[in-house]
């Protein structure tokens, strides 16, 4: 019997490697994958994250100021907005001022009219009035905030009004002045003057004289006034400005520091130049040179921008969080290329080379910029780069074992390694994920032949994958047994509730019972290896009434003392068990992982393969079957069945024509031969020879289960997943 597995269920499969490893994985959407690719993943740089580092350069920055937030921040339409926020900061800043004024009363309403006038007003109301309220800072201010609300054609009443408020004498206007300023500053904002910056450093400078600041409006210019500033290309003061607004926890300034990356975008295009028109049109060329001269000043621009971001410590650090964020994605899935030329990898170069013109000495986050030359390939400058780095952090560490590992040491790699994951962050954006550090020493364990201690490894970062293939393919079945043995035992009791609760559900007092996934797991190879007696003790209650009457069904095809029609029916009954539940029974392998290491390709393998792992490859493919999916096994018992059933019946052209739709075209190649040679003339094999390929699933025959069977099945299949 072969044994292989079927590659659409991984998700079924890996329900429950283990709890520590779901734990690790939960908040990713794709688990990690170290090994596939030849290991590609070992050799890429951890992930960085913008907002980490933005907030490690934001950290020296320590403004006095403090933020003022609307209650609740607003958030998917809840909470407080901010011109609510406003209204109830001016009406508790007002009844402030009228405290120990007689028969305030009338003013407070009065002023209470004038800011729900406000907050009503837009630009399209029609012919608004504010209504009157005593002359003070206050009613200043609010004729401004009404026609600034009126829309822009207002803006130079709003202006009036605020310049009036600050004619008055200090002692009339502690409340608003700050509030005039800022509001001020936002109008030359809008207007795209320059004079914004003034009016928002004076909003900070009055604040800090003592005038009222409720509204927090001294923390806001920072951001406000680094806009002005990055219109102006004052990009040094800009970042500083933005850094100051992120100290403030004002997480905005994470968008806005994008700004001052100037290769953010889809620049370079230069790289694409198509070549020229073939049909040497004269009106063609000349747009062709019109195209190619723009692609060139845009690159002569953008690598002057790149340049000047170089040489300023501050725009440095910001360009090069940005590149190590984009440039530092793990190569999650098949679809990316371990080794293309990315246009990560072109940042990575444009930056490098545009640090070499700055011709810098020690800088600081130089061991960010080696990461940047070690994301790029190149290893030298990765190396020049982490020798002018200031004292050793886990990413120092980390990166030295790296180039360590490249170098082929890979007893050093894993020491170092071993201490960056032990070393104390010194911030958030220094500190490791676990799931990259274990899953990188997962693979330096794995190239040393020390196996239990890379499964560890990868299943502490949740790379599922990975873990599978060492218990499936490198560690031997007996010594996947002693393990499970000795770390999942197994009661009868257990046995017995989980047996319940498969039938009634899970208890209301007690926690829901799980099998073990590793039990399981040696259950399924017990069967793809023919250990029949040894399989029920490591498979679920529910699967061993199924495996009971599989078994069954082997022994009565395997009989000769029994008419050989019954044999057919038996193996093809034992067929259609695996074609419902082949992947509960038998399990699946990872072919790609497992035949990349074992052959070689691709021929780069990054992390060595042993010859003890290769000698287990070999020796561990629970069975004498080279396919690793269950549609084999299952279309291996119906070529038994096929053997046995006579020529030129409807029963042998449905077994032949089912097992054919069910695998690839190569592989059903000797049962479309077998139509031609002994079932041409049944209605299934006209209809087979006419199609030059195999019926569909509809087109049933005698023995192929009928849609209601196909329907029930499925259905006893969803919820024995929902059970489980």
């Amino acid at each position: 019997m072969s044994k292989f597995v079927p590659m659409s269920v991984v998700a079924a499969v890996l329900c429950a490697v283990a709890a520590r490893s779901a734990r690790a994985s939960a908040w990713y959407e794709v688990p990690p994958v170290w090994l596939d690719h030849g290991g590609a993943q070992a050799g890429q740089s951890p992930e960085f994250f913008w907002v980490h580092e933005l907030m490690r350069i934001a950290a020296p920055f320590k403004p006095t100021q403090e933020r003022v937030l609307p209650k609740d921040r607003a958030i998917y339409g809840q909470g407080e907005s901010e011109k609510e926020q406003s209204t109830r900061i001016d009406m508790k800043d007002f009844r402030e001022a009228m405290k120990d004024t007689p028969g305030n009363q009338g003013a407070i309403a009065a002023h209470k009219a004038a800011r729900d006038a406000i907050a009503a007003v837009n630009e399209a109301s029609a012919s608004p009035a504010l209504p009157q309220e005593p002359d003070s800072e206050f009613a200043d201010y609010d004729r401004g905030a009404f026609a600034f609300h009126r829309g822009e054609k207002h803006y130079q009443e709003a202006a009036l009004a605020w310049e009036a408020l600050l004619q008055r004498p200090p002692e009339q206007r502690h409340y608003r002045t700050v509030w005039a300023a800022f509001m001020l500053g936002k109008l030359k904002l809008f207007a795209h003057d320059p004079e914004a910056v003034k009016w928002m450093r004076k909003t900070r400078q009055l604040a800090k004289e003592g005038f009222a600041d409720s509204l927090g409006l001294a923390a806001d210019s920072y951001g406000w006034e680094a806009k002005s500033q990055l219109e102006q290309d004052h990009l040094e003061r800009a970042a500083q400005l933005y850094l100051t607004q992120l100290a403030l926890d004002d997480d905005s300034a994470i968008v806005s520091l994008k700004a001052l990356v100037p290769d953010r975008e889809n620049t370079f295009y230069m790289d694409f130049i198509p070549p020229p028109p073939a049909n040497g049109d004269a009106a063609a060329m000349k747009s062709y040179q019109e195209l190619c001269k723009h692609w060139q000043d845009a690159k002569l621009v953008e690598v002057a921008k790149l340049e000047r971001a170089a040489r300023d410590p501050l725009l440095r650090r910001i360009v090069t969080a940005h590149i190590l964020a984009i440039s530092s994605v793990p190569l999650w899935n098949e679809y990316d290329a371990p080794d293309g030329n990315t246009r990560g990898d072109r940042r990575c170069l444009h930056w490098l080379a545009a640090l070499e013109k700055a011709s810098l000495g020690k800088v600081g986050d130089a061991d960010r910029l080696a990461w940047i030359a070690y994301a790029a390939g190149r290893y030298a400058e990765a190396e020049r780069w982490l020798k002018l780095s200031e004292g050793e952090t886990s990413r120092t560490l980390w990166l030295k074992s790296k180039l360590l590992f490249r170098a082929g040491k890979l007893a050093e790699a894993t020491k170092v390694m071993e201490a960056a994951r032990n070393h104390k962050p010194v911030d958030e954006a220094d500190n490791p994920l676990d799931r990259d550090a274990t899953g990188f020493l997962g693979s330096l364990y794995l190239a040393q032949g020390d196996f239990r201690t890379a499964e560890e490894m990868f299943e502490s970062g949740g790379a599922e994958t990975d873990v599978w293939y060492i218990k499936t393919r490198v560690l031997t079945i007996d010594e996947l047994k002693k393990r499970v043995d000795r770390a999942c035992p197994w009661t009868a009791t257990a046995d017995a509730a989980l047996a319940k609760q498969d039938a009634e559900g899970p208890s209301q007092e007690g926690a829901e019972i799980i099998y073990p996934e590793m039990r399981w797991l040696l259950g399924r190879r017990l069967m793809r290896a023919d250990r029949y007696e040894e399989a029920p003790a490591y498979l679920p209650p529910a699967m061993r009434a199924l495996l009971d009457k599989y078994v069954a069904l082997l022994k009565a095809g395997a009989n000769e003392k029994l008419p050989r029609l019954r044999r057919a029916r038996a193996w093809f009954d034992a067929a259609m068990i695996l074609h419902h539940s082949g992947t509960d029974l038998m399990g699946m392998g990872f072919s790609n992982i497992a035949s990349e290491r074992e052959t070689g390709t691709p021929q780069s393998v990054i992390v060595p393969v042993t010859a003890s792992e290769k000698k287990r490859l070999a020796g561990n493919r629970d069975g004498p079957y080279a396919q690793d999916d269950v549609r084999f096994i299952e279309a291996g018992l119906e070529w038994k069945a096929a053997v046995l059933l006579p020529d030129e019946t409807d029963e042998l052209a449905d077994v032949l024509n089912w097992a054919g739709i069910w695998i690839d075209r190569k592989a059903a190649e000797k049962f479309y031969e077998a139509i031609e040679r002994r079932a041409s003339t049944t209605r299934l094999g006209k209809l087979v020879l006419a199609r030059h390929g195999f019926a569909q699933e509809n087109d049933k025959g005698p023995w192929s289960p009928t849609p209601q069977q196909e329907e029930e099945w499925r259905l006893e299949q969803r919820q024995e997943r929902r059970r489980r």
